[in-house]
């Protein structure tokens, strides 16, 4: 199995909610190490990104030292690395302020790539990815295109705190995609509410995604577990599936991209859009038990 993960690696500053701060690699780098500890040796993850030099020995160090993990796809640019500060209200919510975005990944970085079982595109800064070089891979038949809308629902701060809004254009980075997430946070700006969405308009909205031609749809919403729709035949499926508890929450930075990587895995091996959901969601609550990306590697182990 081989996937390509494209988006940021970025240094964070992650500030919990009544902990100690902490500093670590985050970004894509989640789903790097996710994806790496549930494949096996055999098996190969290709980032495609870039990295600033003042981070790249760092990052290129803690890479290296897995073996299914390839580096071909990175580029270091000359400029300071991306700042990510993470600062959480609560147990879940949180403001991001991004500091040094890269510029956005083209078509010529993507070309070694083509004979990938499945790119899973996580928009980090949320100009990760050139739009044309997006829309290409997506009109190639091949291509199994996982997509996280993640940041991509906040504006440029500018060093400031970013704000959560609705893109003009958001249908046109959605379309790609053959399986979508987004979180319940990005889904309620997108569906144009005020209020809280409760069940009924996650339906609404569920469709709403399918009409513009997505297969697989995962809207997840924390603690409370996700929302699956997907195509099936002439039916459309819409399943709500609960949380895995957990004792105690010590971090929820990178449980969306430990979603991710986990549901296409088992996607890939078994095409069960509700096995490949619930799935995710256990390895979301996993992991919780680690603060950063510095632990991460013992999420083999621990299973």
């Amino acid at each position: 199995m081989r996937i390509g993960v494209i988006g940021s690696i970025t240094r964070d500053q992650i500030f919990p909610f009544q902990q100690p701060e902490k500093e670590s690699i985050g970004g894509i780098f989640y789903t790097i190490l996710v994806l790496s500890n549930l494949l096996t040796e055999n098996d190969e993850v290709y980032p495609v990104c870039y990295l600033g030099k003042d981070f790249s020995d760092h990052v290129l160090e803690k890479l290296s030292k897995f073996k299914n993990i390839k580096l071909d796809g990175i580029k270091i640019l000359k400029q300071n690395n991306v700042l990510h500060r993470i600062i959480y209200h609560d147990l879940e919510n949180r403001d991001e302020i991004e500091i040094d975005a890269f510029p956005p990944l083209h078509e010529d970085a993507l070309k070694f790539s083509l004979d990938f079982d499945a790119f899973l595109i996580n928009f980090i800064t949320g100009s990760d990815l050139d739009i044309e070089a997006y829309e290409k891979l997506g009109q190639n038949p091949k291509n199994l295109i996982y997509t996280d809308y993640h940041n991509l629902s906040l504006k440029p701060g500018g060093g400031k705190a970013r704000a959560l809004y609705r893109r003009r254009d958001w249908q046109r980075w959605i379309r790609p995609a053959n399986i979508l997430q987004m979180n319940e946070h990005e889904a309620h700006v997108l569906a144009g509410r005020r209020s809280k969405l409760q069940a009924g308009d996650y339906q609404n909205f569920g469709n709403i995604i399918l009409n513009e031609g997505i297969k697989i749809f995962n809207l997840t919403l924390g603690s409370q577990g996700s929302w699956l729709f997907y195509q099936q035949s002439a039916e459309r499926v819409m399943s709500k599936l609960p949380p895995v508890p957990v004792k105690e929450v010590k971090d929820v930075t990178g449980c969306g991209d430990a979603f991710a990587s986990a549901f296409i895995i088992e996607y890939l091996k078994h095409q069960d859009a509700n096995h490949a959901a619930n799935y995710a969601n256990f390895m979301a609550a996993r992991n919780t038990q680690f603060i950063g990306t510095d632990e991460l590697w013992l999420l083999k182990s621990d299973l």
